[in-house]
């Protein structure tokens, strides 16, 4: 087996550069193939209706594109002879009734091939499908085609406009200059997959505000909305604004900061106030989009939970509380405004309005449905696609509905491995149809080959539903890959969910649904407790809960994961017995790093699973037969993970070196290792810790008259992590969940170790914040964790205090 050092071929970003010129009328373009049709120089007649359109010269370019990639050319002038392709706008009553205003149909006529629709749009569509078919066949169509999409509402997550900093954007002339080149690309993405409207995040950089710096911030980043919203409308495309709720700054609640309730006027006032003051200043936009099962805040906003945060007795019930956000929401943005309401029912768990039927009905029952879109998962959890069952909330209530998928594989890898779900989205799809849905909300994805065929096939799946995956992912793969290799390719793709969901996933843990794969989570193999301070103690409880689900299992888990295994090792042997034939060396590159990836990571997955069932059976019976197989399983997991680390590294495997400590132990002397997890901290201890730890500071702080600042850092947490101060750099070592954000760090002093020791003050933050002793050789280690769903901004200060015995000398 081959084994790369490099890593996955650099991405190379097509859209960032453009170019085309005004067409002036009677202006031909022309492709003249090398190969399929040399002798015939294709001509593009463009009518003056259509010369200057934005959406219309982008699909004109695109086909220029794909016919210069294939070794073609434009003609600089118009030729009597030849085949023409002509496009045709045309305001027939008959031709508009069938298809649409995004439709399009081609056809030969004449001895020309014609390209009609009743739009600039439809136009637009047809020539970005043209491209595609030409860029797929090598060839310009010899058939007929009518197309209009099946789906009228096909939403296309586009994330922040601009990179997020404290300061804001600069709002100057280049800046936007700059800002539309690049924009310019994502509105051409948009109309190759399809999509008609686009959904912006982070509301929160648009809203005006009163405060000193982030009024002028908002200013700055509604400058670069108003030039996204012009340039999309002349695409024909919408434009909303997405946020979480409730994320806020103060003055919209009176300056409160705490205490807020939502049976207080107050909160639901304040929510109302954000989207008056969003909606006046941006009349441009479309409309706006909300989600409150997640809150993600950042910077100095400040977040509240509408759903969850406790109340008085009576506390409403978490319909009560829905209802009144959507109403809220509801007749500000479509009553005062008439714009489109985008609602995600999202929530991180799977017994609320998102995933509960009965809920769903009482939250939404009696709600308009004119200029409401209510965007639903296909999972009834989150993007774990394997062994998930589809949402059962589609098709409840009478509203349009539309059907969310998260195409990137971010529960189990993030694109480092090869995994089409486009079979599975497929059928989801079909199913979210078959309850009503009109529309879609997904994101184009292009880290790494299979989330690009899923993006690819999802999209073409919003026209039409009912088309075959299988013929859909063909396509992409022969454009991609070549027609020689395409086929095969097929059959690799098609199994990479197979290897993913009988190698990776487990299944007796799976069928829990939420979260079915516990032991793995965006490239890290996740642990129990708290390594840092109980030894470990807390991930051998984790994995024992683990292993109660599979024992019973187990031979029958063990075989599930061989035959990933298997499939694994079939799709790499697959794939090279046609690299040769893929012309696209860095494609080819890719492909191959993935393919051995996939294969040695579910190596070590499996021998990790298999050493978790030894090493307990081991525990509980202690006898000399399971020692032996324990000892044969650390041998294997020792092996893999030096093998694993050597070539790949890519995903975190501390939750794997923790549990081979605790086996090897066990080997050596279980009864020691068993006195040894009982003497080791469990987290009421740990906790106990933490709570004294704080209240030492608050002493401290308060004997002290004039403590300095050491060090200040702020930033999101989710999860937890250790920050290590040295001088003026930060290292993170992070624990679970999501990486640290939008971090400020600044080194403000020192301090003498002899008069002074260390303390932590927190000015914002939910969880905990401690120094940890002697953890780090040099500099100063700070221990943040975040227990509760969803990240929360972190803001404190390391300062340095008189230590008490100097302070009491002095007395």
């Amino acid at each position: 087996m081959k084994i790369r050092r490099d890593q996955s071929a650099s991405r190379v970003d097509r859209f960032t550069h453009w170019c085309w010129r005004t067409l002036a009328i009677g202006v031909f373009f022309s492709l003249v193939p090398l190969v399929s049709f040399a002798a015939a120089t294709w001509q593009v007649l463009v009518p003056n209706a259509v010369a200057r359109d934005s959406a219309v010269l982008a699909g004109l370019e695109e086909l220029r594109r794909t016919a210069k990639n294939l070794g073609l050319s434009f003609a600089k002038e118009a030729h009597p002879e030849g085949p023409k392709l002509v496009l045709s706008l045309t305001d027939s009553s008959s031709v508009v009734a069938q298809l649409g205003k995004e439709g399009f149909r081609w056809y030969k006529a004449d001895g020309e091939l014609r390209l009609e629709a009743g739009t600039e749009l439809g136009l637009a569509y047809g020539l970005f499908q043209l491209a595609d078919e030409v860029a797929t066949t090598r060839a310009m169509p010899s058939g007929n085609r009518t197309l209009s999409p099946s789906l009228p509402y096909r939403v296309l997550e586009v994330g922040r406009l601009v990179p997020s900093t404290l300061q804001g954007p600069s709002a100057d002339a280049a800046g936007l200059e700059t800002f539309r080149r690049r924009w310019r690309g994502t509105l051409v993405r948009a109309l190759r997959h399809g999509y008609n409207i686009l959904r912006l995040h982070a509301t929160e950089d648009f809203v005006p505000w009163e405060d000193p710096r982030y009024g002028p911030r908002s200013v700055a980043y509604r400058a670069y909305l108003k030039a996204a919203v012009e340039m999309a409308h002349a695409f024909h495309l919408k434009v909303l604004v997405a946020g979480d709720e409730f994320i806020y700054l103060p003055e919209l609640v009176g300056g409160r900061t705490k205490t807020l309730s939502v049976k207080e006027n107050t909160v639901w006032d304040g929510l109302a106030k954000k989207y008056r003051r969003l909606l006046r200043s941006a009349p441009y936009l479309d409309g706006v989009s909300t989600r409150i099962g997640e809150v993600i805040p950042y910077y100095d906003f400040r977040h509240f939970d509408l759903i969850h945060a406790p109340a008085d007795s009576p506390d409403p019930r978490i319909e009560e509380r829905y209802r009144r956000f959507l109403w809220t929401m509801y007749r500000v943005v479509v009553g005062e405004f008439g714009k489109l309401y985008l609602h995600r029912t999202w929530v991180t768990n799977n017994w609320e309005q998102h995933s509960v039927p009965e809920i769903y009905r009482r939250t939404f029952e009696g709600l308009p449905t004119d200029n409401l879109l209510v965007a639903i998962k296909i999972t009834k959890t989150d993007q774990w696609y394997y062994w998930v069952p589809f949402n059962p909330t589609f098709g409840v209530t009478p509203h349009t509905t539309l059907a969310q998928a998260e195409l990137g594989s971010a529960a189990h890898g993030s694109g480092l491995l090869l995994d089409f779900p486009g079979f599975w989205f497929g059928a989801g799809l079909r199913y979210a149809v078959g309850k009503g849905a009109r529309g879609v909300l997904a994101s184009v994805t292009t880290n790494g080959p299979g989330q690009e065929a899923v993006s690819y096939v999802f999209a073409r799946l919003a026209w039409e539903p009912d088309r075959s995956v299988s013929d859909l992912l063909l396509r992409w793969l022969r454009r991609t890959y070549g027609d020689s290799a395409a086929p095969a390719l097929l059959g690799v793709f098609r199994k990479s969910a197979e290897a993913i969901r009988d190698g990776l996933y487990v299944r007796p843990w799976a069928l829990q649904e939420w979260n079915p794969i516990p032991h793995l989570r965006v490239r890290t193999f996740m642990f129990g407790g708290r390594p840092l301070f109980d030894h470990g103690k807390g991930h051998d409880r984790f994995l024992r809960t683990l292993y109660l689900q599979a024992e019973p299992w187990g031979d029958e888990t063990l075989n599930d994961l061989d035959r990933g295994l298997e499939t694994a090792d079939s799709m790499l042997v697959a794939f090279q017995r046609v690299e040769a034939a893929i012309p696209d060396s860095s494609r080819r590159a890719r492909l191959d790093h993935d393919l051995h990836h996939e294969l040695v990571l579910l190596r070590l997955n499996r021998a990790y699973v298999a050493d978790i069932l030894r090493y307990f059976r081991y525990k509980d019976t202690g006898s000399s037969a399971d020692r032996k197989a324990l000892a044969r399983a650390n041998a294997r997991l020792s092996k893999e993970l030096r093998f694993y680390k050597r070539y790949f590294g890519a995903f975190d495997v501390r939750a794997l070196e923790i549990l081979l400590s605790l086996s090897k132990a066990a080997v050596h002397d279980l009864p020691a290792l068993k006195d040894s997890l009982r003497s080791w901290p469990d987290e009421a201890e740990v906790e106990a810790w933490f709570v004294q730890e704080r209240q030492r500071y608050k002493t401290l702080l308060a004997q002290t008259k004039h403590p300095h600042v050491v060090y200040h850092w702020k930033g999101t947490i989710d999860g937890s992590d250790l920050l290590t101060f040295v001088g003026d750099s930060v290292h993170v070592e992070h624990f679970l969940w999501e990486y640290p954000r939008q971090a400020e760090f600044a080194a403000l002093g020192s301090y003498d170790p002899d008069e002074e020791e260390l303390v932590i003050r927190v000015r914002r933050g939910r969880g905990t914040v401690v120094l940890v002793p002697g953890k780090a050789k040099r500099g100063v280690a700070v221990y943040v964790e975040d227990p509760a769903p969803g990240v929360d901004v972190y803001d404190f200060e390391v300062v340095a205090v008189k230590r008490p015995e100097k302070t009491n000398r002095r007395r």
